[in-house]
């Protein structure tokens, strides 16, 4: 193997395990924020903040299925990046099964 091939190697494995650590440092202030006593809310936002830290994205939809209506969806805490999109109530969406 040339040298050539052998430094991109190594400039593939050094990005690689940059991604890597990144991704677990993730997980870990993840792990943290489920272990900590923030509220309901104050969670969900904390989690989707470290996020978007790591992962760009426009917009983000917590859903959720109530155990008492399962054949509804609804959207709880929608996060946006997009300057002057923010919705901040459950919206109902039935689901056909």
């Amino acid at each position: 193997m040339s040298n050539a091939n052998l430094a991109y190697d190594n400039l593939f494995l050094m990005k690689r395990m940059e991604q890597d650590e990144v991704g677990l440092q993730l997980l870990e202030k993840i792990a943290s924020a489920l272990n900590s006593s923030l509220t309901e809310c104050e969670l969900i936002q904390s989690i989707l903040f470290e996020i978007l830290k790591n992962i760009h994205f426009n917009i983000a939809l917590v859903l959720v299925v109530d155990k008492n209506c399962p054949d509804q969806i609804y959207i709880l805490e929608p996060e946006s990046t997009i300057p002057g999109v923010h919705i901040s109530y459950w919206v109902p969406l039935s689901i056909n099964r």
